[in-house]
């Protein structure tokens, strides 16, 4: 998954970038997302306010992206099939804010072979069906998603499933944006109540966004929408290894838990079972985590909550249940499961998780891990 941050030189001074652009780095950040539409009024306005921070960018290997319209071509005096200026300023990347003519995006993809066009992915267009139609290079093309600052206008989660699909038919690579939680944040408009690309994570936080997204296995990059993101939001996301497993959920552990039992919740890659239930979703294998002794028994706790047991609730088959014990399963429905002497209640998924991020795990064969 590619990191990416935004930039908004119009907003703060160039020192106070460049500084940032080093730290960013080392975070594995190797894309910058920036937008000419609201900053410039002429070519040289542009070179003075972009041309050091773009430098900048090339020397750390960070790809610059910008957002472009029509009106961007007529204050910088170029035409949109020449890159001469582009290239001058180390820009690899050109995101179509709005639609294009195919035939001159094709035009200008065939004489600039180092370039990428960005197509808007939150826009059904028939831009991507055109460029087929020319039979473009689509190493050369990209999607990328939308920000929405205005409270309740980000899109809603089919649809982004929906166009984020068809630009996965298209096996091109596709980026979206996460939102900052920390209240200084600019954007690019006055107007900011955060700026996601998805409604329903305006508010979540960014380690949560991030698990979002790498759960949904649509999108290969994903970019802060504002700038200067502070180092907690950075950790949030590398708190946990996604090399090792892709897909993480939250607990909350019950008071009663074991060390064995504790052990086998945390042991990493749980894999479900190709034979989905309707009501549990089993864990395949690990019925004895390998990090425990084959002779470990797991003796039966009472479970002291309600009859029932809620829909996220972790339970591990004890020795009532012959060999079976040492299974993990995940309750999916409220009051249908009823506890037996079989189970040791666990804990829970966390609320959020288990409405959001679950379903994109409850699928055969899919790996997953908890963490607290």
């Amino acid at each position: 998954m590619r990191k990416g941050i935004s930039l908004y030189p119009n907003k703060s001074n160039q020192k106070e970038i460049l500084k940032y652009l080093e730290r960013v780095k080392k975070h594995d950040v190797d894309i910058v997302f920036t937008s000419m539409l609201e900053s410039v009024n002429n070519r040289e306005q542009a070179e003075e306010l972009f041309l050091p921070i773009f430098r900048k960018c090339h020397e750390l290997n960070i790809d610059v992206m910008i957002d472009m319209a029509p009106d961007v071509y007529e204050k910088l005096e170029i035409k949109p099939t020449d890159s001469t200026f582009w290239q001058d300023m180390f820009v690899t990347m050109l995101r179509m804010d709005s639609n294009n003519d195919p035939h001159s995006l094709y035009t200008f993809l065939i004489r600039n072979k180092d370039m990428k066009i960005v197509l808007n992915a939150s826009n059904p267009s028939n831009e991507l069906k055109g460029l087929d139609d020319f039979n473009t290079n689509t190493d050369q093309l990209i999607g990328c998603h939308n920000f929405y600052p205005l409270l309740h206008t980000a899109l809603g989660e089919d649809f982004f499933l929906e166009q984020s699909i068809f630009f996965n038919q298209h096996r091109l690579p596709l980026y979206a944006f996460m939102s900052s939680q920390d209240k200084s944040q600019e954007g690019v408009f006055p107007e900011n109540d955060k700026l996601p690309t998805l409604e329903i994570l305006r508010d979540k936080s960014v380690g949560f966004q991030y698990r979002y997204f790498m759960a949904t296995n649509v999108v290969d990059g994903l970019l802060f929408s504002t700038q200067f993101i502070p180092e907690s939001e950075f950790a949030e996301i590398e708190s946990l290894n996604f090399h090792e497993c892709r897909n993480w959920l939250q607990v909350e552990l019950d008071k009663e838990i074991t060390t064995e039992e504790k052990k086998i919740v945390f042991a990493i890659n749980h894999t479900v079972r190709c034979d989905l239930s309707e009501n549990i979703l089993r864990v395949s294998e690990r019925r004895i985590s390998a990090s425990l002794n084959k002779d470990t028994v797991i003796k039966p706790r009472e479970y002291k909550q309600n009859f029932f047991l809620p829909a996220g609730s972790i339970l591990i088959m004890n020795s009532n249940c012959g060999r079976y014990m040492g299974e993990i399963q995940i309750v999916l429905h409220d009051e249908e499961i009823k506890w037996n002497n079989t189970m040791n209640y666990c804990g829970s998924i966390l609320n959020d998780d288990f409405q959001y991020i679950f379903k994109y795990i409850y699928m055969p064969w899919k790996l997953f891990s908890f963490f607290v």
